[in-house]
């Protein structure tokens, strides 16, 4: 169950719950494949990369076997928005 406190989010695919955690270690993922820190993201906050690169970085800790390519075939089945709420 996700604990907000703790920086968790609960993301449900069909019946499928995800546990994303944003933590120091997302962060540094997240920025790392975007190859910017996050406090310079500006107007792509709202870009798909950004999304896409976000829910895959919450999602390392507890579902370390979903890759960049699978949250972006999730964004194309689900639709971006789906992704922008938890995150």
């Amino acid at each position: 169950m996700a604990n907000a406190l703790r920086g968790e989010v609960s993301l449900d695919l069909d019946g499928k719950v995800y546990l994303l955690k944003f933590s120091a270690n997302s962060t540094c993922a997240f920025e790392g494949v975007m190859g910017v820190g996050m406090g310079s993201l500006g107007g792509m906050a709202s870009s798909v990369s950004m999304v896409r690169a976000m829910v895959w970085a919450g999602l390392r800790k507890h579902h370390p076997e979903i890759t960049l390519d699978m949250v972006g075939d999730w964004i194309d089945t689900y639709g971006l928005d789906r992704f922008v709420e938890p995150i």
